[in-house]
């Protein structure tokens, strides 16, 4: 939630009752805090929203079918990450793609029809105001060294950028980085393990995923399995943040539970699943 944004002053309970979603948890100050309902939304809070996407983007101010916003996207990084996210973006969005590299920015540019190659340094302040970064929408820094990333995502945004995001491989530097540093941090360890843990997970709690917040995870769960093996762990390392009846509506967490309900978990410590 930014400075300014419509939600802020307004309580969490207003929301789940007026679209019909559920908010279990909310991150503020680096904290992430659950039983949130009667909490009042400030700048810089984190919110984790679960409903259907018409109730999302009515919360949003997304209307269902509104015109597709053409964004100013810079990308830098000189991997093939960056590459593939001009080459998928270039279509639907303003894309500049800066690779120092002349040999590879020659490569790139052949292949990349509707994105703009730029052969200089992402380190040059002089440069980027020529580009207008001021008026970029979105600046994605996605080289393999973790430090060079959150130092041009910090220099994009006192530059003017409006929105960063970094990639960022070392979990101790995703743990201490928050919006006020970098916007956004995408993780290819964390996307890798969401795939294994498919995978590896006994068949009720293969459907999982791990989130951003540091040692949270949510577990998509069968009523009649949760009943038998997580009831006793409710409230303490997972937590029930709402249930979802045959139907995919969420109804109250009071409701008898149906053998077809599913409950969704948020779980604070992955090693209670071994237990």
């Amino acid at each position: 939630i930014e400075k300014h944004h419509p939600l802020i002053g307004t309580t969490l309970e207003t929301h789940s009752n007026t679209y019909g979603i559920a908010i279990p948890a909310l991150k503020r100050a680096g904290r992430l805090r659950t039983d949130v309902q009667t909490y009042t939304i400030k700048p810089g809070d984190e919110l984790c929203l679960i409903g259907n996407r018409d109730a999302l983007d009515a919360l949003t101010n997304t209307p269902k079918n509104s015109p597709k916003i053409r964004r100013n996207i810079m990308i830098t990084g000189g991997s093939l990450v960056s590459f593939e996210l001009a080459k998928r973006l270039q279509n639907k969005h303003t894309v500049k793609l800066i690779e120092p590299n002349t040999r590879q920015c020659q490569q790139w540019a052949a292949q990349l029809a509707k994105a703009t190659l730029l052969n200089a340094s992402p380190h040059d302040d002089a440069f980027l105001r020529e580009e207008h970064i001021d008026q970029t929408t979105l600046f994605c820094a996605l080289s393999t060294d973790d430090e060079d990333n959150i130092l041009h995502a910090l220099q994009a945004k006192h530059l003017g950028a409006k929105h960063t995001l970094s990639m960022i491989q070392k979990t101790h530097y995703r743990a201490m980085l928050n919006h006020r540093i970098v916007d956004r941090v995408i993780s290819p360890h964390q996307i890798i393990l969401n795939q294994v843990l498919k995978h590896t997970r006994p068949k009720h709690l293969s459907n999982t995923l791990k989130l951003s917040w540091p040692h949270m995870e949510v577990l998509c769960v069968p009523a009649a399995y949760a009943k038998k093996h997580f009831r006793k762990h409710i409230d303490t390392a997972i937590y029930c943040g709402c249930i979802i009846n045959e139907q995919h509506r969420l109804i109250p967490k009071n409701q008898a539970l149906e053998q077809a309900d599913t409950l969704i978990y948020f779980m604070t410590n992955p090693k209670i699943l071994s237990q």
